[in-house]
């Protein structure tokens, strides 16, 4: 009998394992296999649907007692990834989590996919107590540095003005999702590639009711590419998402494994979009003018289902600028430029989407509208936490002048730094013969000067070096 496919040497290493299984004699269980002899036989045990002499390999040898180093774990990593053996790269993570350095982990999140490697590594550099060395800079690349300081300052901030550390910690998380969206947009997308397979194996030990739990979505379900999000099945047409997203171009291109039913083909091997809320979706879709199951109610579809407001625009734009969808990302920008922010928190809000998504035309018109309705403390909080230079320097000028000084309710919002430091700019103003509060035109500048030389390092970190 021929099996294509299968090199005799991988046979090997499945006969290995599998004759002593099939004789009751355990002890006689090969005690020496390398790790790629062991990836070998997983490849083989799971092409063949062995749930059975898998299971017992897992079990009864205990994968974990034969491989003894670092670096044969890293192996079994790597392979098991390439080959989307599921169960054995599960193993071969638990095994490395806490043998890795930080940066050492990241290159290995990076390389093989491992999206809670990624969180880790960024959430342990932000909240320890040394900061980033030089090597780790350089291995980061600096782009991921410069947010990782960020980061940094802006959690120093937060401890800084008092912020219980449970809120500190909620809101990082969501702070490291968001600047380092392209990386996890990557992780995600490089998973999804291998979500059929895991499908495969999983379904062994996951009920059958899971996939009768999805539903079709009413609208979405005309075409030859089956997505999963939520609890929802979407039947879209695959060149919409190739022609418009670089992401989903390159992920879709991916060469499967033979014999392996490739991802969104069929209901029961949807590609999971993980993380994605149905209604953003949705929307994209309707931007996009997706197909749908009721041709003739395409326009209406179009109409009722796409964004109305800005609020609603703005998933969409986080959805394009994740899957690198540059022409629907400018659809949105436009969209959400022109629509009406009721108030100055609906501002604030669009402001922060500019900054996070690094789009200078919402940062611009965001400080435009905002720039006549905020106080001088609103102007440094907000400088430091959108990264608005002119604002900080403002904010603490004006602050710095301030009639009556600076309030006990200053300082609580300031926090005792900033304040302090705003105390000696007025004295060095008082001890130069000028009231802050009266300052013209020369001690002006003067006092520009002493705070750019106080809070250099805030106004340095404000300055926004966007696209």
């Amino acid at each position: 009998m021929r099996l294509p496919g299968v090199e005799a040497s991988e046979f090997k290493c499945l006969l290995a394992v599998m004759i002593p299984m099939e004789k009751g004699e355990l002890e006689e269980t090969p005690t020496v296999m390398s790790p790629t002899e062991w990836v070998a036989f997983f490849k083989l045990a799971m092409m063949w649907k062995m749930s059975l002499l898998e299971g017992w390999a897992l079990s009864t040898i205990k994968l974990p007692n034969k491989i003894h180093s670092s670096d044969e774990w890293i192996t079994v990593l790597r392979l098991s990834t390439q080959l989307k053996l599921p169960p054995l790269r599960n193993i071969a993570i638990e095994a490395l989590v806490n043998s890795l350095s930080a940066i050492r982990k990241f290159e290995l999140a990076i390389e093989c996919s491992v999206e809670i490697w990624l969180a880790e590594v960024y959430s342990e550099i932000v909240t320890r107590d040394t900061g980033l060395s030089n090597e780790e800079e350089q291995k980061l690349g600096w782009e991921r540095a410069s947010k990782l300081f960020r980061l940094r300052n802006w959690r120093f901030e937060k401890q800084t003005r008092g912020t219980a550390a449970a809120v500190i910690n909620f809101e990082l998380k969501s702070a490291i999702r968001t600047a380092f969206l392209h990386d996890f947009a990557a992780v995600t997308a490089s998973n999804s590639s291998r979500r059929g397979s895991r499908l495969q194996s999983d379904r062994r030990t996951m009920p059958v009711a899971d996939s009768e739990k999805w539903q079709r979505d009413r609208t979405y379900y005309d075409a030859d590419i089956i997505f999963l999000v939520e609890d929802t099945l979407f039947k879209v047409p695959r060149r919409l998402f190739e022609n418009n997203s670089i992401v989903f171009q390159d992920m879709l291109q991916l060469p499967t494994a033979e014999g392996v039913v490739p991802d969104g083909t069929t209901e029961d091997e949807p590609l999971c979009l993980e993380g994605i809320q149905k209604t953003p979706f949705q929307q994209l879709l309707a931007v996009m003018k997706c197909p749908t199951s009721k041709p003739h109610l395409a326009n209406h579809v179009s109409e009722t289902k796409g964004p109305k407001c800005w609020n609603e625009w703005a998933p969409v734009l986080e959805l394009a600028c994740m899957w690198e969808m540059s022409k629907l990302q400018g659809i949105a920008v436009k969209k959400i430029l022109s629509t009406h922010q009721a108030n100055k928190e609906e501002v604030c809000r669009m402001l922060k989407l500019g900054t996070n998504l690094e789009i200078p035309e919402l940062r611009t018109q965001s400080i435009s509208r905002l720039r006549k309705c905020l106080s001088a403390i609103e102007m440094v909080e907000f400088g430091i936490e959108y990264r608005v230079h002119d604002w900080l320097l403002e904010g603490y000028l004006l602050l710095a002048k301030k009639h009556g000084g600076i309030t006990v309710q200053d300082e609580n919002r300031l926090g005792r730094t900033t304040a302090s430091r705003l105390f000696r700019v007025r004295e060095i103003m008082f001890r130069k013969g000028v009231a802050p509060a009266h300052t013209r035109s020369s001690p002006n500048t003067l006092m520009k000067a002493e705070i750019k030389k106080l809070f250099a390092e805030e106004l340095r970190a404000a300055r926004w070096n966007g696209k």
